[in-house]
């Protein structure tokens, strides 16, 4: 009885699984996958073949990089390169008392239990089209026993998990034989790990490197010197695959290696999602698959080798049946998966995909149809609007447009988005050096197929309605802050994206917002874009509204509009104190436009300050939300109660000059500025006050220095965390030793300059002397009633269960008869 339907009878022939040597297990953690290694699984063991290898000849070329070779025997491991004369022979033992110490050393030897390393479970097989899953369950008893393995279902495959590589292989038998459709992955053991020599010379033979690694005790499968993606020439790196062994993480102690310095590290993890070369299909690969075979031209079930499709025939994708190749990397399914995939790097840069639209008129003209093949008159042509706009030309010719506008337009986007990349990391360096946690940006020139990527941070934004490159907003926000998205708001007069966030537990929108300036507002605009917003909101970016009541130089009309709005609804405008526009023209003076629109509660405090790092012609505004009101700067005053007024008098009295002349008004001026100095000098001078306040609340300040010192290292141990690089470790090490020295530093002045600003005229050495002086009191344990002392908690709780019971008694005499009689007496007197 059959337990799995029918496959279609053209197999992939090299479809195998790859097994390697069964002779040797290890926990190897850090390991690589050699995925274009598929040779026979079960007909190459040979349990006395001592470790050798046994190559098989493949249809398929292999690469040199995943051919397996045997090591060579003639290599002679412990050969000597030099001979000479032992100097401690006079200090040669007895070989009577040799051989009885080597006798107990073998006897204790023997006595030592074997301890073997514990086995991990071997990779899952997901199998698909079971037909009956209680005859599968007996017969997986039957074959590999009922304790070694373990089934969990989803929606479309039974994932089976063995608990040893014997049943492992067992089970991939048993499935082949039954022509059952699965795929799975390597064994662990059979894994090489692979490590990547840097800095070696590409002329360097792979022979060499191999019998020299021979040398050091490595077990070397394969060596291979890695060429230029481009041009094929060889580079200075070699991967070198070794046996998975105990020792073989020790390669990475390498520094040095025929006679150069090198650097050992692992190999980068590819970025793209492996993709099967048998049944098509992501996240396996063809050594590992027992899928019937798929076309990756024309999606039928047969091998692509075999494929009989023409080039003028229109090609079929196997996994979404688009107009394109199996393989091809804009196929809706593989965007899908590669959004999933969690990214190893983040890139720093604005891309802008000029209108890749993935409709089928798009594909079906790289692949033309048989009609069209014969005729290349009669193929129609793309005007230059269509073809920026990845439109499909009309059956009838059209000329040129003869209005240079269309061109003038295009060419500004086009430039747009080569600036943008600058403007991104301007825009990053001011996040990370100011600390943003959310940045509001106005004017963005995003379209549909824009975004920008800054590591830590998530971005939200709102195009112009249109859909072309001008206007909208956008808003990064850190990735560790918990916030949702609220709804777009894009009109032609208003763009706007917003976010929900909670400051001290009360839900707060905050949205950035463009208003171009060649629309005329209404109070009807106004009010249906603030009604859309929550209660709670702070609104900023580009209204490009003038108004001198927050600062500006003049009032223009949507300034009035939005200042008679705001005051009707009882919204706060909040500035910052300087320009944030600084136009180019000569003609124009720097304003404020850009600026907050609030509505808060009134336990939130706030400031805002201009930054000058200019992006644009726009310079940036923080805004500070807290919690606590921010203290306030004490104004400087020139006399203070600790002030010596006889010293500042005989400073005064020494220094000052009534010599001089003052019959011009630069002479004036001058001696009117010679005399406000002096003071101001004499006063300082004079004031006996320590300006160092040693208070509990003075916080010593991080120096910049640190600050940036911390940064980066945090980047590197991030770095460190998600690579595993040794080289990546090495920069982390260094950078976080730099941060503790460099503290201790700090620490050492912060206590120095603690230490030399103490002084006994103003009593802080006294002060510090009484601290250290002072006399702690220490805690007395309690006790139990009968006097031993109560440790633990539950004694402690029974003290004062005990002591609160005795204390929070009833009056014992409130109701006595003597009592009542007493305070009836009272009141009747």
């Amino acid at each position: 009885m059959s337990l799995f339907p029918n496959k279609n009878n053209n197999k992939n022939k090299n479809a195998n699984i790859q097994v390697g040597r069964l002779n040797k297990q290890h926990n190897i953690n850090n390991i690589t996958l050699n995925a274009a290694n598929p040779s026979s699984p079960y007909d190459n063991i040979d349990d006395t073949s001592n470790g050798e290898w046994t190559h098989m000849p493949n249809k398929r070329n292999l690469s040199d990089s995943s051919d397996p070779q045997s090591p060579d025997p003639n290599i002679n491991k412990n050969k000597k390169l030099f001979i000479t004369k032992n100097r401690y022979e006079l200090l040669q033992v007895e070989p009577q008392i040799t051989q009885n110490l080597t006798t107990e050393t073998q006897n204790s030897t023997s006595e030592t239990p074997n301890y073997v390393n514990p086995i991990k479970p071997p990779p899952p097989i997901f199998v698909k089209g079971i037909v009956k899953f209680p005859d599968l369950c007996a017969a997986l008893i039957e074959k590999i026993g009922v304790d070694n393995f373990f089934c969990k279902s989803s929606a479309d495959s039974l994932k089976i998990q063995t608990a040893n590589p014997d049943a492992y292989r067992t089970l991939i038998h048993f499935l082949r034989d039954q022509n059952a459709q699965f795929h799975t992955y390597q064994l662990r053991e059979d894994k090489p790990t692979r490590v990547v020599l840097r800095n070696l010379h590409p002329t360097t033979s792979t022979e060499l490197i191999k019998s020299k690694l021979e040398l050091r005790l490595f077990e070397v499968r394969k060596v291979t010197n890695v060429l230029h993606k481009s041009s094929k020439s060889p580079l200075p790196l070699f991967f070198v695959d070794l046996e998975p062994t105990d020792h073989s993480n020790d390669i990475f102690k390498l520094s040095s290696f025929l006679h150069t310095k090198i650097k050992v590290e692992e190999p980068y993890k590819p970025k793209v999602i492996s993709q099967c070369l048998n049944c098509q299909d992501y996240g396996h690969t063809r050594a590992y698959c027992g899928y019937p075979a798929r076309c990756v031209r024309c999606s039928a079930f047969h091998p692509s080798s075999e494929c009989t499709k023409t080039r003028e025939t229109a090609a079929k994708c196997a996994l979404c049946s688009g107009d394109y190749l199996a393989n091809y990397r804009g196929c809706s399914d593989y965007k899908e998966l590669q959004r999933r995939k969690t990214p190893t790097t983040k890139s720093n840069f604005l891309y802008d995909n000029i209108k890749h639209n993935v409709n089928n008129y798009n594909v079906k003209a790289n692949h033309p149809l048989p009609t069209s093949f014969g005729n290349n008159s009669a193929a129609p042509s793309k005007t230059y609007a269509q073809a920026t706009s990845s439109q499909p030309s009309q059956s009838s010719p059209s000329t040129p447009p003869s209005d240079l506008t269309v061109t003038i337009s295009s060419f500004v986007d086009e430039l747009k988005s080569l600036i943008n990349p600058l403007i991104a990391l301007l825009t990053q360096s001011v996040l990370f050096d100011k600390r943003i946690d959310i940045a509001l940006i106005s004017e963005i020139h995003f379209t549909e197929y824009s975004y920008i990527s800054i590591p830590g941070y998530c971005l939200i934004k709102s195009n112009h309605p249109d859909g072309t490159a001008h206007g909208g907003a956008a808003i990064l926000i850190k990735s560790s802050l918990k916030y949702y998205s609220l709804v777009n708001y894009s009109q032609n007069h208003f763009q706007s994206c917003a976010i929900s966030i909670k400051i001290n537990n009360i839900p707060v929108a905050i949205a950035a917002i463009y208003s171009p300036p060649k629309h005329n507002l209404t109070i009807d605009n106004l009010t249906d874009f603030f009604d859309s917003t929550a209660n709670n909101f702070i609104i900023g970016g580009d209204y490009n509204a003038k108004h001198q009541s927050w600062g500006c130089r003049v009032t223009n009309s949507r300034g009035n509009l939005l200042y008679n709005f705001t005051n009707m609804k009882k919204y706060k405008i909040l500035a910052p104190p300087g320009p944030t526009y600084w136009p180019t023209s000569v003609r124009k003076k720097p304003d404020i436009l850009d600026i907050f629109v609030t509505k808060i509660p009134r336990n939130l405090y706030y400031s805002i300050n201009n930054i000058l790092d200019l992006n644009s012609d726009h310079s940036s505004v923080i805004l500070n939300i807290d919690v606590t009101p921010q203290a306030r700067s004490i104004s400087p005053k020139l006399f203070t109660a600790a002030t010596n007024r006889l010293k500042f008098h005989n400073i005064i009295a020494e220094e000052i000059n009534l010599k001089i002349s003052l019959k011009s008004a630069q002479e004036i001026d001058d001696a009117v500025n010679y005399l406000t100095t002096l003071i101001q000098s004499a006063a300082s001078k004079s004031n006996t006050l320590n300006t160092t306040k040693n208070s509990a609340h003075n916080h010593p300040i991080v120096s910049e220095q640190v600050r940036s010192l911390i940064v980066e290292k945090r980047r590197a141990r991030a770095r460190y965390q998600i690579t595993r690089l040794p080289s990546h470790k090495s920069a982390y090490n260094r950078l976080a030793n730099s941060l503790k020295k460099l503290l201790a530093k700090n620490k050492a002045d912060m206590y120095e300059q603690k230490l030399t600003s103490l002084s006994s005229v103003d009593g802080s050495l006294w002060r510090e002397t009484k601290k250290l002086l002072q006399y702690k009191r220490p805690s007395v344990p309690l006790k139990k009633p009968d006097n031993p002392f109560a440790f633990s908690d539950d004694d402690k709780a029974e003290v004062f269960k005990a002591h609160l019971h005795e204390t929070f008694q009833p009056h014992h005499d409130i109701l006595s008869p003597e009592h009542i009689e007493e305070i009836l007496q009272m009141f009747e007197f």
